[in-house]
């Protein structure tokens, strides 16, 4: 038999099965995953080198929108988790005198609405600001355990129906050189929370090849 009458026999037993009315259907469950990813936009001006910007994550809203545009609801979910943390500079006022800074910090999250101490997420150790700008995919983060079950936790929370509120913050404790009132480190970045939402979905599939009896 060759491809093309292949195909076409295959055809046939399909629209025979979907005109078939006492066909068996058989029940599948298959995994659906949707991926919701949560940036955050921050403006640093410092003239020395120790700096803190936070930003506020309403875990409602923002998973809320991804479920809403896929016709989901957050009792539809099955699981969620943390997949990655991504960052990379958008903007950078050159420096003066010398062509970059370099960086050593951390990012924190914070969760406010059940009073969650604040937890390392990221460390970053001697970034380049001008190594983490025009790059054409983001850099991916090294995480911290702690800080990933947090996020997981608010995760879980979500799903039994409560609405975290997560605080992300740059925990800045160096720069190379020094900034100074003349010579500021001034630049943009963003920093993104990669998750992933699991649900279940249950289809009637025409069984092509009963048992027989």
């Amino acid at each position: 038999m060759t491809g093309r009458t292949k195909i076409a026999a295959l055809v046939l037993l399909l629209i025979a099965a979907i005109l078939c009315t006492s066909c068996i259907l058989d029940e599948k469950v298959i995994e659906v995953i949707l991926r919701n990813s949560t940036c955050l936009d921050f403006q640093e001006y410092d003239e020395d080198e120790t700096f803190s910007t936070p930003d506020t994550i309403d875990m409602a809203d923002e998973i809320g929108e991804t479920l809403a545009e896929n016709g989901m609801s957050r009792g539809d979910i099955v699981t969620a988790s943390l997949i990655s943390c991504t960052y990379e500079v958008t903007d950078l006022t050159p420096p003066v005198g010398h062509a970059d800074w370099v960086i050593s910090g951390a990012i924190t999250v914070e969760r406010i609405d059940k009073a969650r101490a604040a937890t390392t997420l990221v460390e970053y150790d001697t970034q380049s600001i001008v190594g983490a700008m025009g790059l054409t995919d983001p850099i991916v983060a090294d995480l911290t355990p702690a800080g990933v079950d947090l996020l997981n936790e608010a995760l879980a929370d979500f799903i039994a129906g409560d609405d975290p509120v997560i605080v992300v913050k740059t925990e800045n404790g160096n720069v190379d050189p020094d900034p100074t009132p003349s010579d500021p480190i001034d630049f943009d970045w963003q920093a993104c929370l990669n998750f992933y939402l699991q649900f279940d979905e249950t289809l009637d599939l025409i069984d092509l090849f009963p048992p027989s009896e």
